[in-house]
This record gives C-alpha cells, sequence and structure tokens, in this order.
C-alpha cells in the first residue's frame, strides 16, 4: 500500500515567480556592479570592494526579513480601518531594525576587512564609500517595493515565505563567508590577479540571487545533493 512520497522537502515545490520588469533588472545589475565599476574604473581599493560587498551582502539579508515581515503588515493594514501614524509606525521600525540587521551583519562579516586594509579606519573617510554604498540602497529599492507587493498578493503564510527564503539567506551568508576569508587577503594583493576570481564569484552570486532566486533554491535543494544510492533507497521508501 501506498504511503506517498516521504515529507522531507515539504516547502520545495516550485513557487511562482512574477517576471521582472526591464527597471527591476536593470536596478539590480547596476547595484550589484558599483562595486566591480568602483574597483575597475575609478580606482577604488580592494578594501573599498570588500567592505562594499559586504554590506550590499547584510543589506539583502535584511531585505528578506523586511519584504517578509512587511507582506503581512500590508496584509494587515488592508484588513483593517486605522490611523495615519498607526499605520506608518510600524513601518519606521521596521526600516530601524533593518538598518541594525544590516550594520551588525556588515561588522560581523567586515572587520577583517578593516584590519587588514592598508587605509586602516580612514577608510571610512573616504566619501566614495558611502556614495556606493548610499547608490546600492537606492538600486535596491525597486527589487524591495515589488517584493513587498507581490508576497502580498501570493496567499502564502508566514511559514511558507520562511521556508521559501531560506535558501536564498543561506546563498548570501555563504558569500558573506567568502568575502570574510578571501577579501582581506586581496587587500594585499591588490594590483595582482588575485582580486579579480574573487569579485567575478561574488558579483555572479549576488546576481543570480536577486535574478534567479528559483535557481538558487534548486542548488541548495537537499534532494539534488543526494547520491544515486540514497535516491535509489528514497524511491524504494516511497513506493512501499
Amino acid at each position: 500500500m501506498s504511503r506517498g512520497p516521504t515529507p522531507t522537502e515539504p516547502y520545495w515545490t516550485p513557487l511562482s515567480r512574477e517576471p521582472l520588469g526591464w527597471a527591476q533588472i536593470g536596478a539590480s545589475l547596476l547595484r550589484h556592479l558599483i562595486p566591480v565599476i568602483g574597483t575597475l574604473w575609478f580606482g577604488w581599493s580592494a578594501s573599498q570592494f570588500g567592505l562594499l560587498s559586504v554590506f550590499n551582502i547584510a543589506f539583502s539579508i535584511a531585505c528578506i526579513a523586511v519584504v517578509g515581515v512587511g507582506a503581512s503588515m500590508l496584509k494587515a493594514s488592508t484588513s483593517k480601518a486605522t490611523s495615519a501614524w498607526a499605520r506608518i509606525e510600524p513601518w519606521i521600525s521596521l526600516a530601524v531594525v533593518a538598518s541594525f540587521v544590516t550594520v551588525l551583519l556588515t561588522a560581523m562579516f567586515g572587520w577583517i576587512i578593516v584590519v587588514m586594509a592598508p587605509e586602516g579606519a580612514a577608510l571610512f573617510g573616504d566619501r566614495r564609500l558611502w556614495f556606493g554604498a548610499l547608490g546600492m540602497v537606492a538600486a535596491a529599492l525597486p527589487g524591495v517595493l515589488a517584493g513587498l507587493r507581490a508576497d502580498a498578493r501570493s496567499g502564502l503564510s508566514d511559514e511558507q515565505r520562511k521556508k521559501r527564503d531560506q535558501p536564498r539567506a543561506g546563498v548570501l551568508f555563504f558569500t558573506g563567508v567568502i568575502v570574510f576569508m578571501g577579501s582581506g587577503y586581496a587587500a594585499s594583493w591588490f594590483g595582482s590577479w588575485g582580486l579579480y576570481p574573487l569579485m567575478l564569484l561574488i558579483t555572479v552570486l549576488l546576481l543570480l540571487g536577486d535574478l534567479r532566486p528559483d535557481l538558487m533554491r534548486e542548488l541548495t535543494r537537499p534532494a539534488n545533493r543526494l547520491t544515486d544510492a540514497q535516491k535509489r533507497w528514497k524511491r524504494m521508501v516511497d513506493r512501499l
């Protein structure tokens, strides 16, 4: 007697994804290419590239949380009439929390870059670093707003959204580890070929996370990491 498939991956069914508009694609490309453009054409240091990449990763993780919580707030705000301040205040609190998470994760992944950078703490006095970070935040806003609206319309529960977004957050965390381990050394290799493979790997991972989140989910899907023997055993168990 068949008991159906074993529920080992209850949230890994491909979820519908609204196609990205050209404006969103362009904004995403600009956001993730800002550190590359600054390094290759405007003479930014490897330390600046690494720190901006860490900030980008931290901000992306914070945005995942903002979209999830914000979608629930958006649905709740349309279900009952409240005052203007009562509708605005939770969004202000959410922005403050997202800023704190971004700063915290940037510090966690980026401290080694500052320690090993030739510029040291003077790295933070360079206006190009702050303008680059501000440009990345501005370029991310269209995608964040589109994600909020799409999730509010999707009908997914909070638990389903969390399970869906966990692989993407995991890939971002892994990318942060790569920057943490590699950028400190790349800072001393600037001008050599050591920086460019790191730059390419980080940029590709971040672009895929934004433009093809479905692909990143599949790359981290547990069933795709099973050996042939494990897959045969799973099929046998499913037939019981």
